[in-house]
């Protein structure tokens, strides 16, 4: 399978034995993933927890905010090799502070598995669905457990059931907004909230194309923040469709931000 095959790249392109440990425990995780998602138990769960969270006139969000779909590990592998997705990975790894990655919308924890074991950089993930955050702890519970069974120490991803608005980004360097069902009034307190707290030219990964000066004056920021700047476009496979097209943004450098904000 294509999945299969990025993995076994990943880890013959390995620069040591834990890489390729990593590589190794990432494919058991992966696996153990799919089967759950098509499991019928599961589905039914799911679909509870999306009515369940979408419900009621306080309840914050349309249904659509709560739909599931996957990213495979070898799209994870292309939007990587892109060249400011690359170097804001290698920023990360070779800062000496709590630099992270970030994911909104961490579902399972697909992308955090990614960046955590396939790329070795620390990751924190945020999702609203309790029932999907749950799955993805009894996951780093498991990884947990393997490692430690083996005498390994693993770089485990930090999983957090909140509200990505609630979130600290004054250490993100690079996120992943998995946005594609998201309300527009979503989208662009977010995105004003990755260019006013993130570090400046931090990327962004994203499933929605951005009009940044609509999402700005959405948000009520146009006068303070600029919108996020389009680097590149990254075609790849999704559970939904065989070729999507993600957005790689950058947030603006400090010379770019006008107001209070430039000397912050």
């Amino acid at each position: 399978r294509e999945e299969s095959a990025a993995l076994a790249d990943a880890a013959e392109g390995a620069s040591s034995s834990e890489g390729a440990f990593r590589i190794r425990l990432l494919g058991e995780t992966l696996d153990a993933l799919r089967h759950l998602e098509v499991d019928l138990a599961f589905q039914i769960e799911l679909l509870r927890a999306q009515l369940g969270a979408s419900a009621g006139a306080d309840a914050g969000y349309s249904r659509n905010n709560f739909s599931y779909g996957s990213t495979p590990y070898g799209t994870w592998r292309t939007l990587a090799a892109a060249t400011p997705v690359a170097a804001a990975l290698a920023r990360i790894r070779d800062a000496a502070d709590s630099s992270h990655a970030f994911v909104a919308g961490s579902s399972l924890g697909w992308f955090c598995f990614y960046l955590a074991l396939g790329s070795d950089v620390p990751a924190i993930g945020y999702e609203l669905l309790p029932a999907l955050h749950a799955h993805a702890l009894r996951t780093t519970d498991a990884l947990s457990e393997r490692a430690r069974a083996l005498g390994c120490v693993l770089k485990l991803p930090e999983l957090c059931c909140a509200d990505i608005l609630d979130a600290d980004f004054s250490k993100v360097h690079l996120a992943v907004l998995a946005s594609q069902c998201w309300d527009d009034d979503l989208r662009a307190r977010v995105a004003a909230k990755l260019c006013a707290e993130c570090p400046r030219g931090a990327v962004v990964i994203d499933y929605h194309p951005h009009d940044t000066t609509a999402e700005t004056a959405e948000a009520g920021v146009s006068e303070q923040v600029p919108g996020l700047e389009l680097l590149c476009c990254v075609t790849g496979r999704v559970s939904w469709e065989l070729e999507f097209q993600f957005f790689i943004l950058r947030v603006p450098c400090r010379d770019a931000l006008p107001g209070p904000l430039s000397s912050s």
